[in-house]
């Protein structure tokens, strides 16, 4: 900007000097009017040479200067988008309104098997299977008319075919394009991976679901055909102690006694593997439930069990939600029983059952409850702390802590059938807390429906 000003300046001197010895000095030498024409006459085209004609040319001289780096710049972005379109990682074709093809790239090349000559100035529906070519010239024809944005093979259900005649699912989709001689865009991606994925996750769930319907048989067989017998074999040898007590010697009591205290271990574990079986078989409907009056309701239950140790349950602000009753009750009772089970020796068990409405972790995810089951008793070693929510986890000797160790699964399954997530935190010293986080409500389907 200086020196714009410092060239203007001159410029203006230069004038003044030229002026003044046009004007003042050529009248005073030569008293003649010709002179002083001839003067002005030279003082303005010298003043169009230096404020008209000079800067004119300076701009246009940079008026080119910048055209040429513009051409330059469209040049290597024109090089710079042609290499992208090259190198993109899902195939690329563009589309005439004909429906003949205009530019493919690399990707496509090599998804098809084809070389760019042999696709270029062919119609598109050269990469389909022929059962799809019919119907696609119409739908392309039909879109031309109104083009969109407009996935075509949603969900694996479209097709494309290699040069060797092979199939293989394809992801395609066709973008309007206002580029002069082309219509669309066309990505076009080989979706034969994550369809085989699909397929082995399909079969995995269906190899589940056939797994869990022969446990639950299992389960219910036992709980029935198993129950008797063992009913029968507690009574016989009670009656045998009861009767013939005094013809039987200490040995033989010891071992009767110790008999039917396994049979009474052996009914408890198939009952917990009946109730673990039947939380996703006989599911009750989704209702809005108060939790406040279901934990009092339990706890009420468990009366004589906190006497026995002692403890204390205490049971703070909770909300209400849509569940199933029944298994709320189970899931709550199952987490403060365990609670007072498992309580140091010589300390009274202090269990805190809490829950409030947060929000969800997700963005944009709905509200969720967080019911929290807090104890002062043993903690549980943290290698552990994955395992105890599977079947038949002991992490104490029956001698310590009697147990089937099913009743934390059977918790885990409940909240998983709610759509939730169970997790534990434990601290040696202080005791462990059982964080359950619960979906407020449940769609329609599941308040009218008792889910299978």
């Amino acid at each position: 900007m200086s020196n714009d000003r410092n060239a203007l300046v001159l410029r203006v001197v230069v004038a003044g000097v030229v002026v003044f010895g046009t004007v003042v000095v050529v009248p005073i030498l030569k008293p003649n009017p010709d002179w002083v024409l001839l003067g002005v006459g030279h003082f303005a085209v010298i003043l169009a040479v230096a404020f008209v004609f000079i800067p004119l040319l300076r701009r246009l001289r940079a008026d080119a200067a910048r055209l040429a780096l513009s051409d330059e710049r469209a040049e290597i972005e024109h090089q710079n988008f042609e290499e992208l379109f090259r190198q993109a990682p899902d195939g690329l074709l563009t589309i005439g309104g004909d429906g003949l093809i205009s530019t493919v790239n690399e990707a496509l090349e090599s998804m098809f098997g084809y070389e760019a000559d042999e696709l270029v100035g062919q119609s598109v529906e050269m990469l389909m299977p022929e059962r799809f070519r019919v119907r696609h010239h119409d739908l392309r024809t039909a879109w031309m008319s109104n083009p969109t944005r407009q996935p075509l093979g949603a969900g694996g259900e479209f097709w494309g075919q290699h040069k060797d005649d092979t199939e293989f699912p394809i992801d395609c989709a066709l973008n309007p394009c206002q580029v002069e001689g082309i219509a669309a865009i066309a990505t076009v991606r080989d979706v034969t991976d994550r369809r085989q994925a699909e397929d082995a996750v399909d079969a995995y769930a269906r190899r589940f679901e056939r797994s869990n319907e022969e446990f639950e048989g299992f389960a219910s067989i036992a709980a029935h055909d198993l129950q008797e017998p063992l009913r029968k074999v507690e009574i016989f040898a009670d009656r045998i102690v009861a009767t013939s007590a005094d013809n039987l010697s200490e040995r033989s009591r010891l071992d009767l006694e110790r008999l039917g205290g396994s049979v009474r271990r052996m009914r408890k574990l198939i009952d917990d593997l009946h109730a673990y079986s039947q939380v996703s078989a006989r599911g009750r409907t989704f209702t809005s439930v108060d939790l406040g009056v279901l934990t009092a309701k339990v706890v009420s239950e468990l009366h004589d069990r906190v006497e026995e140790t002692d403890g204390e349950v205490n049971v703070g602000p909770l909300p209400v939600i849509d569940a199933d009753p029944t298994q709320m009750s189970q899931l709550i009772g199952n987490l403060i029983t365990n609670a007072l089970k498992f309580h140091r020796p010589g300390t009274a068990p202090q269990v805190t059952v809490e829950g409030e409405i947060v929000d969800n972790e997700r963005i944009g995810g709905p509200p969720i409850c967080r019911l929290t089951v807090r104890d002062n008793g043993i903690a549980i070693e943290e290698a552990y702390v994955d395992r105890i929510f599977s079947m038949f986890q002991h992490l104490h000797s029956p001698s310590e802590y009697s147990g089937t160790g099913i009743g934390l699964a059977v918790c885990r399954r409940i909240v998983e059938r709610h759509g939730g997530e169970i997790t534990v935190t434990s601290t040696p010293g202080e005791g462990t807390t059982f964080t359950v986080d619960l979906p407020v409500n449940h769609s329609p389907r599941h308040k009218s429906e008792s889910p299978s």
